[in-house]
């Protein structure tokens, strides 16, 4: 008897029937046992020295960092209720015990908004971009160059003295000729590293657009004028679909892009005392879905049998739960968040 299946599989041309896709037992039979082999190596990995190390490290680094921030999470909620224009429950019910007007003046969410629209005005003017690509005003002359213009000067010196003399030789100005060549070079230099720079700008600005570089920051600000500290990230790798032109025919094709993101403050971590991004080590408590799980297969430093263990593991997603994660999604207009 032979049997088939009916299985959303990757477009195969020897299995493909017109609209439907028909793999028989034995080719199921093959994948599962490759998959299976997979899973197997891919727990092996997990549970090797190196990596439980490395998970118990983080482990420990996360705790520190995470009890280190109480105090500025009480903070950054604060900050929220102000924006929005709400009481935390203690005050909240003692106002009411009082038995007066719960109304709340939202003069912080008037002073925010006029802050992020000037904030808008200088770093996102319409039209222009909020950064700029100059070469250094005095570039430095390459050293074979130089030796190019001595060389030149020496071989005209010589050919004076042949053709002139060697008095009329010894007349000639020769060190303002090498400066007045020197300058002449600088000029060249100057007017290409011009050109390059406006080359690398519309590269860079090309790649902002693509990346979403500009909607990021526009997210960021408005974090900014809201709580003690706002983060921008990038370039993150992931791959993606994206639409290609070939030979004028337009293709979808799967592609590793950079992106830009603004990231929500309370995801951030830093190390106790940390007075910068770069001081000491920094964690983000990443809420990933599936998809953006996917989205990393293939891209270079990932461990491809590794997500694929995750999402098979952990097939409804995994969450750290938080003490103040419900207030949180409250604040943040996601209430239904974890039903």
């Amino acid at each position: 008897m032979v049997g088939s299946a009916l299985l959303p599989a990757p477009y195969d041309e020897k299995f493909s029937r017109g609209l439907m896709t028909v793999i028989p037992n034995s080719e199921l039979e093959r994948r599962e046992k490759e998959d299976a082999e997979r899973k197997e190596e891919a727990e092996k990995e997990q549970a090797s020295p190196g990596i439980t190390s490395l998970s118990a490290h983080i482990d420990l680094r996360w705790s520190k960092a995470r009890d280190a921030k109480r105090v500025t999470e009480d903070r950054m909620l604060e900050c929220l209720r102000l924006r929005k224009g709400e009481y935390d429950a203690q005050t909240l019910a003692k106002i009411q015990e009082q038995g007066v007007a719960t109304d709340f003046a939202k003069l912080t969410d008037v002073t925010c908004r006029g802050a992020l629209s000037w904030f808008r005005d200088i770093l996102l003017p319409a039209g222009e971009k909020p950064w700029d690509i100059d070469p250094t005003p005095v570039p430095d002359l390459p050293g074979n160059i130089q030796e190019t213009i001595i060389t030149k000067v020496w071989e005209e010196y010589q050919m004076v003295i042949q053709s002139e003399g060697i008095d009329i030789a010894l007349g000639i100005k020769w060190e303002e000729i090498i400066e007045q060549m020197k300058d002449e070079v600088f000029t060249r230099l100057k007017e290409q590293a011009n050109e390059d720079a406006e080359t690398i700008e519309r590269e860079i600005d090309d790649d902002l657009v693509e990346g979403n570089w500009y909607e990021a920051l526009d997210d960021a600000l408005d974090d900014f004028v809201t709580f003690p500290a706002c983060i921008l990230a990038g370039p993150i790798k992931r791959m993606k679909k994206v639409l290609e032109w070939t030979d004028g025919v337009p293709t979808v094709v799967e592609k590793i892009v950079s992106e830009y993101e603004r990231k929500n403050p309370f995801d951030i971590y830093p190390s106790p005392g940390a007075k910068s991004i770069q001081d000491g080590y920094l964690i983000e408590k990443m809420p990933l879905r599936r998809s953006a799980l996917n989205a990393l297969i293939g891209v270079e430093g990932y461990n491809d049998d590794a997500i694929r263990l995750a999402l098979n593991t952990f097939p409804n997603g995994y969450k750290i739960p938080l003490t103040h994660d419900t207030e949180r999604a409250d604040l943040e207009g996601r209430p239904d968040e974890d039903k």
